[in-house]
């Protein structure tokens, strides 16, 4: 397993619950995806691949090309996914 740094982008849902610009994450893939004008780009790689998307005109459409389930006891902001994920279950 590598640990790679992510680029969040500001204007996003996703630097809306992590509240952070940087973060360091697992990293087991092999694929990713091109840019389609479809999604809203959320988090980079280093190298520009994209790392995590989401659609903005949804109420909670958010996916991330890392495993935070496997890192929240190494990386507590992780948890935030998943309680960002309840809440929206919640209200909706």
């Amino acid at each position: 397993m590598l640990k790679i740094k992510k680029i969040i982008k500001k204007d996003t849902l996703l630097y809306d619950i992590l509240g952070q610009e940087e973060i360091m994450v697992n990293s087991f893939h092999n694929y990713h995806s091109e840019d389609n004008n479809i999604f809203k780009v959320n988090a980079i790689s280093e190298d520009n691949i994209i790392e995590g998307i989401e659609l903005s005109d949804k109420k909670f459409i958010l996916g991330v090309q890392w495993h935070p389930e496997s890192m929240i006891d190494s990386a507590p902001n992780m948890k935030q996914l998943f309680f960002a994920l309840v809440r929206y279950a919640k209200v909706n």
